[in-house]
Order: structure tokens, then C-alpha cells, then sequence
């Protein structure tokens, strides 16, 4: 990828910038009695892991896949994955050309923590403006899909990484592999949830 300069990763970041302002003003604004917060958006967003499983592959496929990165702020996230993951883990190969390990700390943690703010000041404006709670709830529901294919992708990835790494103390690196599989199971939870209810 830094010996070729391929400008294909433009399509993804134009694709996820679009969805993002799309799904916000349909779902939030002109249309909120509708269902449709951008559920396609997590699936359009998870275009990126074909290229996990493309390996070895082509310069251009894998500059074209991380423009459908831009949702999870790489650019900021990078900083936490130097900072808080152990680059002697086992990781898979392909997954080193965008992680430097499988922790959330090294996929995700920033967007888990941009999320948790987002929903903490929501819920504590929700209870204040209580006419309101209908737009905050269709906001939840929007940010919650917009940034579901990342966030599903990360915790299967960490729950991977939990395994192929096993855990011999209790230290930093091996809580956020914790953190990632707890995520997973309350991913997997609310799945079902919705499934059976038909949410």
C-alpha cells in the first residue's frame, strides 16, 4: 500500500460520509415514524472484511477496502493501538495490514468511546426534554447502526484474538480482550433479541 498510490479508498470514505448524512436527516428528520434508521449501512460498511479473507492479495483491493474504514476513525485510533496493544500477539496476517493486534483496543476503542459518550449525553438530555425523547431515540438507533458493522467486526476479531492469545494474568491487555468479548455477547444478545421480536 505505500509503494502504490491508489486513490480508490475515496469511493468508501465518499460512500460512508453520504450514508451517514443520508440515514441522520431521513431517519431523524423527514421520516420519523419509519423503521429504517440505515440498518444497509453496517452491511455496506462490513465490504471491507473480503479483504481479510483475500490473502495474499492485490495493492488496489486493499486501498480500495479502507476507504469503508472511515467510520472507525483509523486516523485517530491508531494512536490507542500503539498506546494500549501488545504487537507480540498472534495475529493473523492479513489483519496486521490495518491492526497491530486483535484487542479493541487496537480495532475500535475510540468509536466504542465516542458511542458510549454520544449515548450517555443523549440519555441525560432524553431525561431533561422528555418531548424530545422520539428524536433522541431515532439518533440512538442511527448512530447504533452506523457504526454496528465496525463494531461487529472488531468484537468478532478480539474474541479470535482472546483465543489465539491465551490469557495468563489479569493486566491491561488481557481486560480489553475481556472488554471485546463481553461486547460480543451483547451483540449477540441483542441479535437475538431482534430477531425474536422481529425489530
Amino acid at each position: 500500500m505505500v509503494l502504490y498510490d491508489y486513490q480508490y479508498h475515496y469511493f468508501g470514505i465518499i460512500v460512508s460520509i453520504y450514508m451517514f448524512f443520508f440515514y441522520f436527516v431521513k431517519g431523524v428528520v423527514l421520516d420519523t415514524k419509519d423503521k429504517d434508521k440505515g440498518q444497509l449501512t453496517a452491511h455496506i460498511l462490513m465490504i471491507k472484511t473480503a479483504v481479510l479473507m483475500l490473502y495474499p492479495t492485490y495493492a488496489e483491493l486493499l486501498n480500495y477496502c479502507t476507504g469503508f474504514m472511515f467510520a472507525d476513525m483509523p486516523w485517530l485510533n491508531n494512536y490507542f493501538a500503539k498506546l494500549l496493544s501488545d504487537p507480540r500477539d498472534i495475529t493473523p496476517k492479513p489483519y496486521l495490514f490495518f491492526y497491530t493486534s486483535l484487542s479493541i483496543s487496537s480495532t475500535y476503542l475510540l468509536p466504542v468511546a465516542f458511542i458510549a459518550f454520544c449515548y450517555i449525553i443523549l440519555g441525560l438530555i432524553s431525561t431533561v426534554c422528555k418531548h424530545n425523547k422520539e428524536t433522541i431515540v431515532n439518533i440512538v438507533l442511527f448512530l447504533y447502526n452506523y457504526f454496528l458493522g465496525g463494531l461487529s467486526f472488531a468484537v468478532v476479531a478480539c474474541v479470535q484474538g482472546a483465543f489465539l492469545n491465551p490469557l495468563q494474568s489479569f493486566n491491561l491487555t488481557s481486560s480489553l480482550y475481556l472488554f471485546g468479548f463481553v461486547l460480543f455477547l451483547v451483540l449477540l444478545g441483542e441479535a437475538i433479541w431482534s430477531t425474536v421480536k422481529d425489530y
